[in-house]
């Protein structure tokens, strides 16, 4: 996969610029396989990882929670009342880590323990925790992402629900009074998210329609546009904030400004913030292929966990297929696909599950 992602970069109309994606893209093969290999030899390594890691959620927490009721993080940076930054500031990804590594600091418990959490209240005040600060963080993506991860678990293990309903029960109303009485997050998470999502015919039945928002849209028309020209092998990575821009693929609309009509090309950004368009569209059929069968895969293990009684798998191998799983789910906005710091959050569950099914063969 690596090599063809070099191959199309190379047949790209931009070189240099979609080499910058594909050329050390192998970089995260080594990095599973080096954390496989290291948590093989030192027996205790993933175990100490967890915990470390787990530390480090438990101070973003902390920080989290001090930065929403003081309006300033410990280090001084700022809350501006609509989305909570933490240590992450400008960058406001904060719902989106704690969403996508929600499962590690509960592997580190049953490393621990050897078994999942089913009557604890640590459990119940580390899942509002996570909630609570996703919520804050205003980020629809990361909410969602933490929901599913949410349900999968609750579904998976059944008990998990049975033991602990009155602190669901808590749970449920506390979330929900913060959400009722901070209008701020309630309006960017419900009442936007539905307002701006929508399908509708203009008074001469023509089909007007928001997949999320306006913006999204004219994304994923560009990428369609985009996949339409060279199915097959895709444009090469990188190569959507190269080509939005061109008259081809742009979209957008005229504004007046000043008496004189302006183009706003609001489609061009650096990706199409959807995996999949941004696959098709710079990949191609070919590129996206392994991303569908390994989502597929995901599910295939999901469905088989919750339906059949005989089917077993350890709870580590579980809890990273179903984290896996959440990140490639393809209804929802997401980040750039051959982003650094997202496409470790992506590898390290692989890296996780590769360790813990060499060790349940042994």
């Amino acid at each position: 996969w690596c090599f063809y992602l070099i191959l199309i970069s190379i047949l790209s109309e931009n070189i240099l610029l979609s080499l910058e994606s594909s050329l050390f893209y192998f970089r995260f093969g080594l990095f599973v396989l080096l954390f496989t290999h290291i948590s093989i030899t030192y027996s205790n390594f993933l175990k100490y990882f967890s915990i470390i890691f787990s530390l480090i959620i438990i101070i973003i927490f902390f920080d989290s929670f001090f930065q929403y009721f003081f309006n300033f993080n410990i280090i001084g940076y700022p809350y501006n009342g609509i989305k909570l930054s933490s240590f992450f500031n400008d960058e406001e990804i904060l719902g989106s880590f704690i969403s996508r590594t929600f499962f590690l600091p509960i592997i580190a418990y049953i490393l621990l323990n050897k078994k999942i959490l089913y009557e604890n209240f640590i459990l119940f005040i580390y899942i509002f925790a996570t909630f609570a600060i996703t919520i804050f963080s205003g980020e629809r993506t990361a909410f969602f992402i933490l929901t599913l991860n949410f349900l999968i678990l609750a579904i998976s293990y059944k008990n998990l629900l049975k033991k602990n309903f009155i602190y669901l029960i808590s749970f449920i109303l506390i979330i929900s009074s913060f959400i009722i009485f901070d209008k701020s997050i309630s309006n960017r998470i419900f009442y936007n998210t539905i307002s701006e999502f929508n399908f509708k015919f203009t008074e001469d039945n023509k089909l007007d329609f928001n997949i999320f928002t306006s913006i999204h849209t004219l994304h994923y028309i560009t990428a369609f546009k985009m996949f339409n020209d060279k199915p097959i092998l895709g444009h090469g990575p990188k190569m959507f904030r190269d080509l939005c821009s061109t008259k081809k693929y742009r979209m957008g609309y005229y504004i007046n400004k000043d008496d004189n009509k302006v183009w706003l090309n609001t489609n061009c950004a650096t990706h199409p913030h959807s995996t999949y368009m941004q696959l098709f569209s710079e990949t191609g059929i070919i590129g996206t292929l392994p991303i569908i069968i390994l989502f597929i895969f995901c599910l295939f293990v999901i469905t088989k966990k919750i339906f059949s009684s005989k089917f077993y798998i350890s709870n580590i191998s579980y809890l990273c297929i179903v984290m896996i799983f959440c990140n490639l789910w393809p209804i929802m906005p997401s980040g750039n696909f051959f982003n650094n710091w997202i496409s470790i959050i992506y590898y390290l569950p692989i890296a996780v599950l590769f360790y813990d099914n060499y060790k349940t063969k042994i």
